[in-house]
C-alpha cells in the first residue's frame, strides 16, 4: 500500500485578485468536491471562472441550482460555443492566481516554473542627520520589484478584406477573402517598463460581413508575470468595390497593389490611397492637386451623450449616397431605426433620437453608407 503526502489550496478571487474564499484539503481529494461544499461557497452568487479540469454538466447544473454559473474555457477535442466579450475577459483573469495557463488541476500536472524577470539588488548607504548635525549610516540593498502590468493601446489595427467573384452569369460564385490579425499586428500596441514576454489572443478571421469596428480581447504577460487583459479596436475595411488593384502611399510613391497583397503592404507601413506629395520634374518642383481618397470616411456623433430624453445624432461622409443609422442593442439586435435615406458628400446632417421611453444602459448607435459601418456607443441614463 502506498501513501500520498501534501496538501492542496483552493481559493476563489474576484476581478481586482481580492480573496473572497479559500479551503485546503489533503492532496488526495478529488478537485470537484470543494466546489459542492457550502462553506467554500457560502454567499458566492453570479459568474464562477475555473478552467477545463472543471468540465462537468452535473457540476454546472448542481452550481446553477446554488446561484453560481459556471463559466469554463473548452478542451480542444470540443465543439467551440458562443461566450460574451466579457466573460472572455475575465476568464483570461485568472491567470492573476496561475503560473501557468496550460495548467490544469483536473490532471494533476501542477504549476509550471513562470519566467521570472532577475533583477538585481544595489547595495546602499543611508545616512539621516537631525537639525543639531547628529548623523547616522547603515548599509542595505536596494530592490526594484516590477509589479507593473504591460499597457494595451486601443489601436486600432486595420485589416482589409474584399470578395471576389469567379465564372459569369449565373454560374457566377462570390468567394470572401478573409483576413486574421497577426502578433505583428499586435505587439506595436503592447508595451511594458521591463519587457513583454507573452501576447495571446484568438485568432479570428474577418470578412467582409465584418466591416467596421470590432473588438479584440488582448492578453499581455511579462517577465514578472504581471498580466494585463485589454480590448483592441480592429478596423474592417472591405476593398472589393476598388477592383483588384488598389493604390497604396509606400514609401513616397503611388503604386498599384494586387489586392491579396494589400494587407502585406499594410503591414510593411503602407496606407490606403495615393500620395499626395511634390514631385520633382524637368525644370523644377512641380505641386500636384490634393487627390480625393477613395476610402470611405464615416462620421458619427450623439450630443447629449449620455442622455435622459432626446439626443442628437450627428452623421457624415465623403462619399454621396444612402446612408441607414439605426440603435442596437450590445448584442447586435436593431431595436429602432433613427434614420435612413440620402447624404450629401462632406456635409454634415442631423437629427433627433428621442430614447425616454429606452430602459437605462448602454446601446450601439450604427451607421451604414458606402459599403462601411460605423459604431457609437450610447448611454442612456435616468
Amino acid at each position: 500500500m502506498g501513501y500520498f503526502f501534501g496538501f492542496k489550496l483552493y481559493i476563489v478571487i474576484n476581478g481586482k485578485g481580492e480573496l473572497l474564499s479559500f479551503v485546503i484539503t489533503p492532496g488526495n481529494t478529488d478537485d470537484y468536491e470543494p466546489l459542492k461544499s457550502e462553506s467554500f461557497l457560502k454567499a458566492l452568487k453570479g459568474k464562477l471562472y475555473a478552467d477545463k479540469g472543471y468540465i462537468s454538466q452535473e457540476l454546472t447544473r448542481v452550481l446553477f441550482l446554488d446561484g453560481l454559473h459556471l463559466i469554463t474555457s473548452i478542451r480542444n477535442n470540443m465543439k467551440n460555443t458562443l461566450m460574451e466579450l466579457k466573460d472572455k475577459i475575465l476568464l483570461r483573469k485568472k491567470s492573476v492566481i496561475d503560473d501557468d495557463d496550460s495548467n490544469n488541476p483536473g490532471k494533476g500536472n501542477g504549476h509550471k516554473k513562470s519566467k521570472k524577470a532577475k533583477l538585481k539588488g544595489q547595495r546602499v548607504t543611508l545616512t539621516v542627520t537631525d537639525a543639531s548635525g547628529n548623523s547616522d549610516q547603515v548599509e542595505t540593498y536596494v530592490v526594484v520589484v516590477d509589479d507593473l502590468g504591460p499597457v494595451i493601446a486601443e489601436g486600432p489595427v486595420t485589416i482589409v478584406v474584399y470578395d471576389e467573384v469567379y465564372g459569369k452569369g449565373k454560374k457566377s460564385k462570390t468567394k470572401q477573402k478573409k483576413e486574421y490579425v497577426k502578433e505583428e499586428d499586435i505587439e506595436p500596441l503592447v508595451s511594458d517598463n521591463c519587457e513583454v514576454y507573452k501576447i495571446d489572443f484568438d485568432k479570428t478571421k474577418y470578412s467582409s460581413a465584418d466591416a467596421g469596428m470590432n473588438q479584440l480581447a488582448v492578453t499581455a504577460k511579462d517577465k514578472s508575470g504581471n498580466v494585463t487583459v485589454g480590448i483592441v479596436n480592429v478596423e474592417v475595411i472591405d476593398i472589393t468595390s476598388l477592383g483588384r488593384y488598389v493604390e497604396m502611399c509606400y514609401r513616397g510613391k503611388t503604386v498599384r497593389i494586387r489586392n491579396n497583397k494589400v494587407q502585406d503592404y499594410l503591414r510593411k507601413g503602407a496606407s490606403l490611397g495615393s500620395c499626395n506629395f511634390t514631385s520633382l520634374e524637368k525644370g523644377g518642383f512641380t505641386f500636384g492637386e490634393p487627390e480625393v481618397s477613395f476610402i470611405t470616411a464615416l462620421n458619427l456623433e450623439a450630443y447629449p451623450n449620455p442622455t435622459d430624453g432626446v439626443t442628437m445624432i450627428r452623421i457624415s461622409s465623403n462619399i454621396e449616397g444612402p446612408a441607414r443609422v439605426g440603435l442596437v442593442t450590445t448584442s447586435g439586435i436593431e431595436i429602432e431605426e433613427i434614420y435612413s435615406g440620402d447624404i450629401q458628400a462632406n456635409e454634415q446632417f442631423e437629427v433627433a433620437f428621442d430614447g425616454s421611453s429606452l430602459p437605462s444602459g448602454i446601446y450601439i448607435v450604427r451607421m451604414v453608407s458606402a459599403g462601411q459601418v460605423k459604431n457609437l456607443k450610447l448611454m442612456i441614463k435616468k
